[in-house]
């Protein structure tokens, strides 16, 4: 009998713990915040932060967290019975969370209910109402539905049939990047639907899909790259085709001025390899020089050019960077490729490079490397680098304060033509600094100055104008 009793309390005690186990999980679920169910609801469903994907514990959090009127939650819920995800599919219950969702201002479940009443799934078929969540999905930035919307007005389903209103949606995605937006706004373009027929500004928004993986855009655009040019590319291979492109840009060389033949120059040249012809693609749109122009599309073909080694494409793009066109500002990216283009002999490089150092932009301050990397540039000719070389001279930053060796610099600068350098001259030669002073020299190199639009230059003047001596001394 106590053995019986035993082995009974044992599997007792063995159906409970699993009870007991399953109601601590749920009370600690029910204790979790809402944020923290939704959290672990994504995790589930997105297989994330070390949780194997698993819709059906996914629909649990969810739940828990709907039972608090979270919108998230109750859009997720949405997205399961849509798709049949750890539940079964059921586009009724679909609608219904979706709608909950959406009267909490969700701009996902707004673009969801769009779908379900344009396929009529949960709900009776209704273009106008699709388009009523569209938009307000549209208007929160959610690409999807800027497509979705699009193809409302492109298809003249529930509104008036409207190409143009239909690309300025596309248009509003691919700016986020969305790649089919990105597609359709470049079958727009080269189509004249809703604008003019605009082939080269195709030709940028193909390109872009492309770069993302959309096939069909890749297609395009290599198909467009190579038949654009014609017979402009009979009997050249792709570095002369790119010279070709240079005399048109430049009207040179019994060729008149043509951006557009240019471009479909350097088009070519490029996609078939040419690193100079992608620098030049660059230039293109960086100076809207026959294409609109577009500073983020002149950084991708700088960054072709560069990445490859070109000098001239990786100062251009240390420059997009420090001055954050069409890029983020990045100062150290900046300095990054600043550097790589003045080791290679740049000039202009080279000077900026030592404005970085000097100034502390995207690198430590460093008035010693400064002044090398102004002494490069300015052995080459540049005059911004020789003043500035003469100025770490005159005072004595990384380099040993030397008046004469600034002067030296400076009197480079100033023959150069360079207006401040003429009134740091001038400045030299009023004070006695590195040279005799001289007063006659002084008023030239000021004068020089202030017709450059120096104003310190001006000042100077009058204050070294000779003086009238009085009529009293000069009876004396």
């Amino acid at each position: 009998m106590k053995k019986t009793t035993t082995l009974l309390a044992i599997i007792i005690l063995a159906m409970l713990f699993p009870f007991s186990n399953a109601q601590a999980q749920k009370k600690n679920q029910e204790q979790l915040s809402t944020e923290e169910l939704v959290k672990d609801g994504i995790d589930y469903f997105d297989g994330t932060n070390g949780k194997k994907q698993d819709y059906a514990k996914a629909v649990k959090y969810f739940r828990l967290a709907a039972d608090k009127d979270d919108d998230v939650a109750l859009f997720y819920l949405g997205v399961c019975y849509e798709n049949g995800y750890g539940v079964t599919q059921d586009y009724t219950d679909a609608f219904k969370y979706y709608s909950k969702a959406a009267a909490q201002n969700n701009a996902g479940a707004y673009n969801n209910l769009g779908v379900l009443y344009e396929g009529g799934h949960g709900v009776k078929q209704n273009y106008t109402e699709a388009v009523k969540y569209y938009r307000k999905a549209a208007e929160q930035g959610i690409s999807l539905a800027q497509i979705n919307l699009g193809n409302m007005y492109h298809r003249g389903d529930g509104v008036n049939q409207d190409d143009t209103e239909a690309l300025s949606w596309y248009k509003k995605a691919a700016a986020q990047g969305n790649a089919d937006a990105q597609y359709l706004v470049g079958h727009f373009y080269l189509n004249g639907l809703g604008t003019t027929t605009d082939v080269f500004e195709s030709v940028k928004w193909y390109r872009r899909a492309g770069a993302q993986g959309n096939e069909r855009a890749q297609l395009v655009f290599n198909l467009l790259a190579n038949e654009l040019i014609g017979d402009l590319k009979k009997d050249k291979d792709i570095y002369e085709i790119c010279e070709l492109g240079i005399n048109y840009a430049l009207g040179e060389n019994g060729k008149s001025e043509d951006h557009a033949k240019a471009f479909t120059c350097f088009l070519y040249s490029a996609v078939n390899g040419n690193i100079v012809s992608s620098n030049l693609l660059g230039v293109t749109y960086d100076e809207g020089d026959g294409v609109t122009q577009d500073y983020e599309e002149s950084l991708y073909w700088f960054n072709q050019a560069a990445e490859a080694g070109l000098n001239l494409a990786q100062y251009e793009l240390g420059q997009k960077y420090i001055q954050g066109k069409g890029v983020e500002k990045n100062e150290e990216q900046g300095f990054f490729w600043t550097e790589k283009a003045a080791v290679q002999g740049l000039e202009s490089a080279q000077h900026v490079l030592g404005v970085l150092y000097a100034g502390g932009i995207g690198v430590l301050q460093d008035y010693s490397e400064a002044a090398k990397w102004y002494r490069k540039a300015a052995e080459q000719g540049n005059i911004l680098s020789a003043n500035n070389l003469g100025a770490l001279y005159k005072e004595g930053w990384g380099v040993p304060q030397d008046d004469a060796e600034a002067v030296k610099w400076y009197i480079i600068a100033a023959e150069g033509g360079l207006n401040v350098a003429q009134y740091n001259l001038g400045y030299m030669y009023e004070k006695g600094r590195g040279v005799e002073e001289d007063i006659t020299k002084a008023r030239e190199w000021y004068q020089k100055a202030a017709e450059q639009g120096i104003e310190k230059a001006t000042k100077a003047l009058e204050r070294l104008k000779p003086k009238n001596k009085s009529r009293r001394s000069l009876r004396e």
